[in-house]
């Protein structure tokens, strides 16, 4: 090979890897499709509102002697990296359906990564499931609460909760740098 074609293919190949270094340091200026794998472990219920996680996790809409606890901790991978997930849900039962098969949840989930910490706040139903028996199916939306810096998103969440206290969950939106406020001038 030639000095000349050589000192071309160099050149070039640094152009692309600088190009490439570029584009990969520039924040995320569209909203990105994001999707993740939750398999967690819960805690039996506890009498009252949550008090671990999110503000949002206390919330009780119903008669606050009728709501309980579950604490989640587990694994995440896909789409917000690997993380550790910690989690704290609040099942509103006074509000649960007529024939209570469904009840209210609110909740919040912080997913733990190497570079970030992710928390969201989520609501939805956990809802007994026909089959297999014992098996719960959960099914909402989660929002990143303002304590997650630098980023919005939304998304849909759902899973299930066997009766050995093993939950698969699956989380999906879309992920977005959070607004930030622009100065307005004064007169």
């Amino acid at each position: 090979m030639s000095k000349l074609l050589a000192t071309v293919i160099l050149i070039a190949a640094l152009s692309a890897s600088a190009l490439l270094a570029t584009a990969a340091s520039r924040p995320i200026t569209k909203p990105k499709r994001v999707a993740a794998s939750v398999s967690a472990t819960f805690a039996a219920p506890v009498p009252l509102a949550c008090t671990a996680g999110t503000q949002y996790a206390a919330n009780c809409p119903g008669s606050s002697g009728a709501c309980t606890c579950i604490g989640i901790s587990g694994n995440a991978t896909g789409g917000f990296g690997r993380a550790s997930v910690t989690g704290a849900i609040t099942l509103d039962n006074f509000d649960a359906t007529p024939e209570n098969g469904c009840v209210p949840i609110f909740g919040s989930l912080t997913l733990t990564a190497a570079a970030s910490v992710i928390t969201m706040d989520i609501n939805g139903s956990l809802c007994s499931a026909t089959i297999p028996a014992g098996t719960k199916t959960l099914g909402g939306g989660f929002d990143l609460d303002p304590s997650t810096v630098g980023l919005s998103g939304t998304g849909s969440i759902s899973g299930t909760l066997d009766s050995n206290g093993n939950a698969r969950l699956r989380l999906i939106g879309a992920i977005a740098p959070a607004p930030t406020p622009s100065a307005t001038p004064t007169i």
